[in-house]
């Protein structure tokens, strides 16, 4: 017998939408902060010249992990991030119904270090409910909206 895995899984396809919203509204202000506030070279040349001297690439890659640890912290600010916000989509933990904290945030936004490769498994993965790493972080993404209205 076949099973048809996107009915038997399948997640409305508004909520997919707006996590996808959501998601691509958090890299482009992430994106935006990491280039026009911090400025990468500038923050690179500190670090090359004054930190690590003369290792350019080793200064890049300190600075650069760095910020995108910062990225897996953003659903941990009372279970928004800031494209969260504006969908009204809330990161809650599943057994008390609590916002996450930065813990459970970079838990389940690990799987980001991977750049590209993350991403990728993470859209995939929202087309069937909650990601792999929501289940490993003991996390759900709520809508705020049917929470105010009940």
């Amino acid at each position: 017998m076949m099973v048809d895995l996107h009915k038997s899984f399948h997640v409305s396809t508004t909520e997919v939408a707006r996590r996808h919203y959501a998601y691509a509204m958090d890299i482009c202000l992430w994106l935006a902060t990491g280039h026009i506030i911090f400025g990468y070279n500038g923050l690179i040349d500190y670090v090359r010249y004054h930190v690590i001297p003369g290792r350019y690439w080793v200064a890049a890659g300190i600075v650069l992990l760095g910020y995108r640890l910062l990225f897996l912290c953003k659903d941990g600010l009372s279970g928004y991030s800031p494209g969260k916000w504006v969908c009204d989509l809330r990161v809650v933990e599943t057994s008390t119904g609590e916002p996450i904290g930065p813990l459970r945030s970079m838990m389940r936004n690990a799987i980001l270090i991977v750049p590209i490769i993350g991403e990728i498994i993470i859209w995939a993965q929202l087309h069937f409910g909650n990601r792999s790493f929501d289940k490993w972080a003991k996390c759900r993404v709520v809508d705020v909206a049917d929470d105010l209205c009940a």
